[in-house]
């Protein structure tokens, strides 16, 4: 593991995370620039504003993750160098947030990822409560299987 604050065990570790996320995010930036060029077309301004925002989401949640992790750690760890020991409530404390933290992270560029994927065409419907184009069908199917609505059931079914 390559943080003090023993993470590993059951999640991403917050250096591992931090770096992960830093190249999506590099990627980002050449992504937008290229795919919403066109700012005269309303709808793809629309596009382009979503993608900001949850761009622009995943790293404030990143930089806030990456001062937890560095920054604050240290500042813990010279609060304490003196008594050679940092207080288990004190350090338990520190932990449980780097971990909701490198959660919180995780799911926010997971969610950034998967828009990408996706594309920014259909958003309208996805977010208005419609199922947008690529999941009209796979609902229908699962819906008649008795699925309720999973994908992965209306993918087996399929």
């Amino acid at each position: 593991c390559c943080c003090c604050c023993c993470c590993c065990t059951t999640h991403t570790s917050p250096p591992r995370q931090v770096i992960e996320c830093r190249r999506i995010l590099k990627w980002t930036y050449a992504y937008g620039y290229y795919s919403f060029a066109d700012e005269e077309d309303a709808a793809m301004s629309q596009r382009r504003q979503f993608f900001e925002f949850l761009q622009g989401d995943a790293e404030r949640i990143l930089e806030q993750l990456h001062e937890w992790a560095e920054i604050r750690l240290r500042q813990l760890r010279d609060e304490f160098q003196e008594a050679g020991l940092i207080p288990l409530e004190r350090f338990q404390d520190f932990r449980k947030h780097l971990i909701g933290l490198t959660d919180v992270t995780h799911g926010s560029f997971d969610k950034l990822v998967a828009q990408l994927e996706r594309g920014f065409e259909d958003m309208h419907k996805r977010y208005a409560g419609q199922p947008a184009a690529d999941e009209a069908g796979s609902s229908a199917a699962a819906a008649a299987n008795g699925a309720g609505g999973s994908r992965a059931a209306a993918a087996a079914a399929g």
